[in-house]
């Protein structure tokens, strides 16, 4: 939970005469991270066709109306170029037949547009003229239906009005007119000319009779039953070719990672070192090597399934290294506290918990954010017990520990006091990252070290006795001074520069003092949370006295706090990310991982 999985570093010598089969196996056993930095490319002109015969079988499964999500891949033959071949010669059967039903669909698509285009004229002018019985019998005067542009409608009659035409028009959508256009038939080549000039489209008049709309009902229900036997005949087929070609392009992105060695293929990367036996049971006839991982070994983290979401937030960040701390958990922590200290009363946390529940139901794509504001929302629940605020009302429950409002010296001591508390684990996470890394010299004297934090903590004391107990602090200042000096001889001897290592160690211990300060903004927004209560509910009494009704009084309260839900969420969960990443993060989390992506032939779903 605390530290990712422990991993192995993995090298697999495969003899040449079974490598599709090996690698099959490996992508079934689904535990084999690849390392991609080696090897070389292998056949692109197959590769090439491998993904241009899968766009057209995906397209034609798609017209087909089948799902082409693989739920378990095929075996795979040994002979790629083979395979490849009966596949694409099945294919160019299969094809011409769905081609043919395509294009004649797409003609029938879009001529019921130009239809359902016909219909929403007619209707447009129905005040003013049938249409569909002047397309049925005009014959010596010329007849057009057009769709144009409102700015177009003035300049189009001025264009034509030396020819005397009869103009009907009327709004058909916003920014176009319905056009019915009655003109002598010598005039056909002025009236397109204007058209053309003036972005207008015609509606040929057959659109708007019924034997044509009986006509092109009838041609879609044939497409339709053709396209059933199509499926019927053909489809299968079709799935089983796209999941042949999708294995295809798997077994390529782990055959572009291989070595040649002889005749064998060396094959180098990472398993879970819990799965070490499982992997090396799935191979039948390569010989796997098990070593020692390195610092860039791929990152499988251990969260628990309620804090999983977090790890979204983690990845927005950077992803942790190998052997580094898991973030997710003391980050999940930390911001549960910190939003709940700044955002605490009951009844807005229950309102956060609905909406996370709604958000993560209804909308998939948001769904950690959504189980994030759940948990936020508990959080602050739980500090509404604690400060008795139920909706900016403290006489509903009683406070745990104190109203905010009323005890504005405990609220900023209780930032600092959780900010110190923060930077401590900062502190003690980066020194357990660093022992389990063996990097002896940062673990004592580095940045987040063993040092930094006795320096860290008896600054803290002195600010306690200074300012809090008011007592003298002379010699502690002088103790200070030597620490940091030695702080500081360290730093020089290592770069050899005087002005940046002198810099260096003033910034870190200044750094180290803005970092806590910065808490007091825990206290300084839920102070500004209860204030907004107050002045919302003296607006509500104001307003209320002037419109002499309860009912004001609690529209107000409602809206008020509809509001104060939203804005106050926005910026408390800025706030506590800002505090998260800049000054909890920086001293334990390094980042820069990748994480545990293994080669994987059977789906998820």
């Amino acid at each position: 939970m605390f530290f990712p999985e422990s991993m192995l570093r993995v090298e697999i010598i495969i003899p040449k005469e079974h490598l599709y089969k090996e690698l099959e196996a490996i992508g079934k056993a689904g535990l084999l991270h690849i390392d991609k930095s080696k090897g070389r490319s292998f056949s692109y002109e197959l590769q090439n066709r491998v993904n241009k015969l899968l766009g057209v079988v995906e397209g034609y499964l798609k017209f087909l109306g089948f799902q082409s999500e693989i739920k378990k891949y095929p075996h795979m033959e040994e002979e790629f170029g083979k395979n490849l071949s009966e596949t694409e010669k099945r294919v160019s059967i299969i094809a011409p037949k769905i081609e043919e039903l395509s294009n004649a669909f797409k003609k029938v698509e879009k001529e019921e547009k130009m239809i359902e285009s016909a219909r929403e004229f007619a209707q447009s002018l129905k005040n003013d003229i049938d249409v569909e019985k002047i397309a049925r019998s005009l014959e010596f005067i010329g007849f057009k239906s057009i769709v144009l542009p409102s700015e177009n409608i003035e300049t189009f009659i001025l264009a034509l009005k030396r020819y005397d035409p009869f103009v009907v028009y009327n709004s058909l959508s916003s920014g176009t007119k319905a056009v019915a256009l009655f003109y002598d038939i010598s005039d056909e080549n002025h009236v397109i000319n204007a058209l053309t000039k003036l972005e207008g489209n015609e509606i040929p008049k057959d659109y708007f009779l019924k034997e044509k709309i009986e006509e092109i009902k009838s041609r879609r229900e044939k497409i339709e039953s053709d396209l059933e036997k199509i499926k019927k005949l053909h489809g299968e087929e079709l799935l089983g070719i796209y999941a042949n070609l999708k294995l295809m392009l798997k077994i390529f992105s782990a055959r572009g990672a291989l070595q040649k060695s002889g005749e064998n293929y060396l094959l180098y990367g990472w398993v879970p070192k819990k799965q070490a036996n499982k992997f090396e049971r799935a191979l039948r006839y390569a010989q796997v090597i098990f070593s020692k991982p390195g610092e860039d070994t791929p990152v499988l983290l251990k969260t628990p399934k309620i804090l999983k979401p977090f790890e979204t937030l983690i990845k927005n960040f950077s992803y942790p290294r190998y052997q580094e701390i898991n973030p997710t958990v003391p980050f999940a922590a930390a911001f549960l506290i910190m939003f709940g200290v700044m955002f605490g009363d009951i009844g807005h946390g229950l309102v956060l918990m609905l909406a996370g529940f709604f958000v993560s139901k209804k909308f998939p794509k948001y769904e950690d954010l959504g189980k994030i504001y759940i948990l936020a929302g508990a959080s602050s629940v739980i500090f509404g017990f604690m400060y008795g605020s139920v909706f900016g009302f403290h006489d509903i429950v009683p406070h745990i520990l104190f109203n905010p409002v009323e005890n504005v010296d405990m609220i900023i001591y209780s930032g600092i006091a959780i900010g110190v508390f923060f930077i401590t684990l900062s502190f003690i996470l980066n020194i357990i990252s660093l022992a389990r890394r063996k990097k002896l010299s940062a673990l004592i004297m580095g940045e987040g070290g063993v040092l930094w934090l006795l320096i860290y903590w008896f600054a803290i004391g002195i600010a306690v006795k200074a300012v809090i107990l008011e007592m003298p602090v002379k010699y502690e200042l002088y103790i200070l001074g030597v620490l940091l000096g030695f702080l500081f001889i360290v730093l020089f001897m290592k770069r050899k520069e005087f002005a940046q290592s002198l810099l260096d160690t003033i910034m870190q211990m200044f750094e180290h003092a803005v970092n806590t300060i910065s808490f007091i903004r825990l206290g300084a927004f839920a102070l500004a949370h209860g204030a907004l209560f107050l002045a919302l509910f003296s607006i509500a009494d104001i307003v209320s006295k002037t419109q002499a009704g309860g009912i004001t009084y609690w529209f107000i309260i409602l809206l008020g706090n509809c509001f104060i839900i939203v804005l106050e969420g926005v910026v408390v969960t800025i706030q506590t990310l800002r505090l998260e990443y800049y000054e909890f993060f920086k001293r334990f989390f390094k980042g820069g991982g990748e994480p545990y992506e293994p080669f994987v032939l059977e789906s998820e779903k």
